[in-house]
């Protein structure tokens, strides 16, 4: 006769037991599927040892985690306060000396801006940078510097007819700026207008609306050069993937830190009070959103029209927007707790996941790394 195989179910008693064992190392119950774990050939006993054993090896494998996400933020601290040190030397030079020019953080910018004047293969620029970073200033300052005579900076709203007829007007050596136009790499026309110009082997334009073009022609080949200035980018557009494919792309990426250097910088030039400056400073941090080089002439003049009988501190603190989410991150790090009680706070505080907890210290590092320029004396 065939003995009759046992199964063991999970009652209540022993689902109990485990969920006060899961407590004990500091998992939570009800993320934990219990029932597919438990296995029914196993006597209760056996089971809660298997569970124990799981537990274990995961407390090992947390406390190694643990201990390396330690190392790696001692190591981060360590060398947020080297860049901290240097950025606090950098500033006294400039306050100190007779500074450059900002032509020192507009390098790549010049840079390519010259190879794409020099050069005949590849005839399209595209610079990408947040509004207030003197994209256009140091754009046209280079341009003017190269002795480049005509070119047309098109900036506001546009059609796609305009866009054929600027490229017609400039097809022989001129050289379009398109600055910051609303909803130019959104409409599929004028990106395929952008894509005939920059063709590596034939920049033949054609118009293939069936508007009329009155006294143009059909298609021309272009042989100027085409600069396009944008606050950011979309990554999903293919026609968009295409034209940067075919041009050079280069993107403005400063940190808080270096756009506070660069206001030092324009103060000690235009004979600013260090005292403007020093605030913002001061209220930087990492999840201050809106500092340019504008926020330095607006927070002047509220300290001009202030400074003697107002608080122009409280004024311009008003203006300053910084992420919500982004301080409590910095307000959890910034106490001193071990990584896994800053998660779990961090949990408990945002609902976000421990995923999201890494992913935004990751942004946050790099967001803080200051590129010191090797250069601020001349």
């Amino acid at each position: 006769m065939t003995k009759q195989k046992v199964v063991f179910k999970l009652t209540q008693k022993y689902r109990e037991k485990i969920n006060n064992l899961l407590k004990k190392h500091n998992t939570t119950p009800d993320l934990v599927d219990t029932e597919q774990i438990w296995d029914t050939t196993l006597s209760p006993s056996e089971n809660l040892r298997e569970f124990k054993r799981i537990l274990q090896i995961n407390d090992k494998i947390q406390n190694v985690r643990d201990e390396q996400e330690k190392f790696n933020e001692e190591l981060q601290q360590a060398e947020k306060q080297m860049i901290r040190k240097k950025f606090e030397e950098t500033i006294q030079q400039i306050k100190n000396s007779n500074i450059a020019e900002l032509t020192t953080y507009y390098n790549t910018l010049n840079s390519y801006t010259e190879t794409l004047i020099r050069n005949n293969k590849i005839n399209g620029l595209i610079i990408i940078g947040k509004r207030g970073m003197g994209k256009t200033f140091n754009l046209i300052m280079k341009l003017e510097n190269l002795k480049v005579e005509g070119y047309n900076i098109i900036k506001g709203h546009i059609s796609p007819l305009s866009v054929f007829k600027t490229l017609y007007q400039n097809k022989e050596n001129g050289v379009i700026i398109f600055d910051d136009i609303i909803g130019l790499l959104k409409n599929e026309e004028i990106l395929s207008l952008l894509l005939g110009a920059t063709d590596y082997d034939n920049r033949t334009v054609k118009w293939i609306s069936s508007k009329t073009l009155m006294d143009l022609p059909n298609s021309f080949v272009f042989n100027g050069k085409i600069i396009i200035l944008l606050n950011h980018i979309e990554q999903s557009n293919e026609f968009l993937n295409a034209l940067k494919d075919r041009c050079y792309t280069i993107s403005l990426d400063f940190s808080n830190e270096e756009i506070i250097q660069m206001l030092y910088i324009i103060a000690n030039k235009r004979g600013i009070s260090y005292e403007v400056v020093d605030f913002l400073k001061e209220m930087n941090r990492a999840s201050l959103q809106n500092l340019s080089l504008r926020t330095l002439d607006k927070t002047q003049n509220i300290y001009q029209t202030y400074n003697n009988n107002g608080d122009w501190k409280g004024l311009a603190r008003e203006m300053l927007e910084y992420d919500d989410v982004e301080d409590v991150f910095i307000e959890i790090v910034g106490d001193r707790q071990s990584v896994k009680e800053q998660v779990r706070e961090w949990i408990e505080r945002t609902g976000y996941s421990r995923r999201q907890f890494f992913y935004l210290k990751k942004q946050l590092v790099q967001k803080c790394k200051v590129q010191l320029p090797n250069t601020f004396l001349r």
